[in-house]
C-alpha cells in the first residue's frame, strides 16, 4: 500500500510541521523570559524531542513483528 501525496497528506504534514515549530518557539520563549543561559538549546531539544518518537514509531517500526520466533 502506497501513501500518496494527496490534499489531506498535505495538511496533515503542514499541520505537524507547525505545531513542532509552534511548541519550539514557545519553549524558546518562555525559557528567555526565566533567563535561561541558552533558550534556543532548549526550543530546538523541544522540537527534536518530540519528533524522534514519532520517526522510530511510524518508520523504524514499520514492517517488524513485535515478536521474536523462538
Amino acid at each position: 500500500m502506497s501513501l500518496r501525496f494527496t490534499p489531506v497528506v498535505a495538511v496533515g504534514a503542514s499541520l505537524f510541521v507547525s505545531v513542532v515549530v509552534a511548541l519550539g518557539a514557545w519553549v524558546n520563549f518562555d525559557a528567555h523570559a526565566r533567563g535561561s543561559e541558552r533558550p534556543g538549546c532548549r526550543g530546538v531539544l523541544a522540537a527534536v524531542s518530540g519528533v524522534v518518537p514519532f520517526r522510530y514509531l511510524l518508520w523504524w517500526r514499520r514492517g517488524r513483528a513485535d515478536e521474536r520466533e523462538p
